[in-house]
């Protein structure tokens, strides 16, 4: 991988880290909106009524698992 590609990865990685913590108590559509304002991808991968994951691997995407329609943890992948 490039240096250039290794660093932008790097720089994406740091600023969806950095978004996190805003991500944890909304409602799933908000967060979506949250993520569309910081131009993050957005994948909810956990609801009670529907379980399923997926394993890509993207640096500017925020993964957020939800109970009762509430993020209630985010993480960058």
């Amino acid at each position: 991988m490039p240096d250039d590609t290794a660093k932008e990865i790097r720089r994406l990685r740091a600023r969806t880290e950095a978004a996190l913590p805003e991500f944890i108590g909304l409602r799933v559509e908000e967060a979506a909106e949250l993520a569309q304002r910081l131009h993050l991808d957005f994948r909810v991968i956990r609801i009670h009524e529907n379980e399923w994951y997926t394993s890509d691997d993207r640096s500017n995407r925020v993964t957020v698992e939800v109970e009762d329609g509430v993020v209630t943890s985010a993480r960058a992948e």
